[in-house]
């Protein structure tokens, strides 16, 4: 190639901009710069927000969290960059800028720390009474610690509870009353816990009786009771009339059909006297006391006649309400004695007489039994009319 034509090319080559042109674009752009991260720290999970602050942004890259790329969120401007921390193991990490040509130099301003998020591996008690308790969970990277929240999974609400103490794996919490189950966060500077099923916590209601058979005790105690509800299986630890214990065994009568949750219970009542209720106690309360579980100790008790009152020509049906009818032998109208064939025993609180004898005036109306005959009281009168 002659001198002339290698002067041609080259002279073609630098004015399409050749090898001169580049030294000229590195010049106009600037280096970038970080200035200051909005976090310097989070989860080795990633996703969480940083702003990046600091200059000459325009036209940037990349940027990165040691060898890992994160994800740019929105627009940003030639001093501000938003993005999403990608996941990285535990440790520290320097974030860098990537311009048009040039990357941001390191250092202690653009150091991010990666660190574990607190993970829930158990609490214990797992259950609690409706009234709510104390409650102790048990994990890691516990470290500052900001709130633990009792999350409920049916409305998806998280509770803020209280903290009385804490460390870097253990937290004992209180817990206000509730219903159903929640799971326990723990929220630290680096993250919140996650939901796993192993940091859940059941609410689990007083046991309570529904029915007393028999509901009273002629002979004053020793006599097999039957006791039926809801909530025996494993809630119930003792057994009491008015104030006195009484042994008793859960079981169930019927397997193949019998909730395991609502077998029976068998006890025998101690001595007493008088109208008493019958409780069930146990770890999540005592059953609540009500007109299903009350008993009944000594002779009858006539407490309503209905009606009160009717003449020897209509001869009414009659019933007497009161206590401790089951193994009752006699009932009289003054002193005349209804026939055996003429009264039944609906259960331990009602006598039906079928007809009322004859007689005359206002009488009382009394109730024979093992125990003995019901007293003479006001409510057990039942006048004769013309």
């Amino acid at each position: 190639m002659t001198g002339t034509r290698k002067a041609l090319l080259l002279g073609a080559f630098l004015a399409v901009g050749g090898l001169t042109a580049q030294p000229a674009a590195a010049s106009t752009s600037p280096t970038p710069v970080i200035t200051s991260l909005s976090v310097t720290s989070g989860p080795t999970t990633g996703a969480n927000t940083v702003v990046i602050t600091g200059s000459g942004f325009t036209g940037m890259r990349e940027v990165d969290f040691g060898e890992m790329p994160a994800t740019v969120i929105g627009t940003h401007t030639g001093t501000k960059i938003t993005v999403e921390a990608p996941s990285e193991g535990e440790g520290d990490v320097f974030v860098t800028v990537l311009g048009k040509v040039f990357r941001s130099l390191t250092g202690n301003v653009v150091r991010y720390s990666y660190l574990q998020p607190p993970h829930v591996s158990g609490v214990s008690p797992s259950s609690l009474p409706l009234s709510g308790g104390t409650v102790t969970i048990a994990g890691d990277h516990f470290t500052n610690l900001l709130a633990v929240y009792a999350h409920n999974d049916i409305t998806g609400v998280n509770t803020a509870v209280n903290v009385t103490s804490a460390s870097a794996t253990r937290i004992v919490t209180v817990l206000p009353p509730g219903t159903g189950t929640v799971e326990m966060q723990v929220k630290t500077l680096v993250a919140t816990s996650a939901l796993d099923g192993v940091d859940s916590v059941l609410f689990i209601p007083a046991p309570q009786i529904t029915t007393v058979y028999p509901a009273s005790d002629p002979t004053a105690g020793n006599t097999w009771v039957l006791l039926h509800g809801t909530g025996f299986a494993g809630r119930v630890t003792s057994v009491t009339f008015g104030s006195v214990s009484a042994p008793f065994v859960v079981f169930c009568p019927y397997p193949a059909t019998c909730p395991p949750s609502e077998p029976w219970i068998l006890t025998v009542a101690p001595p007493g006297n008088g109208l008493v209720n019958v409780q069930l106690h146990g770890p999540y309360g005592d059953s609540a006391i009500t007109g299903a579980d009350q008993y009944w100790y000594g002779p009858p008790s006539v407490l309503l006649v209905t009606p009160s009152s009717g003449s020897n020509t209509l001869r009414p049906l009659v019933y007497i309400v009161g206590y401790h009818f089951l193994s009752a032998s006699a009932v009289h109208f003054g002193a005349t004695a209804v026939s055996t064939a003429n009264w039944s025993v609906v259960n331990d609180n009602v006598i039906k007489v079928l007809a009322a004898p004859t007689g005359s005036g206002t009488v009382d109306v009394t109730v024979t039994a093992p125990g003995g005959t019901s007293a003479i009281v006001a409510t057990d009168r039942y006048t004769y009319t013309p």
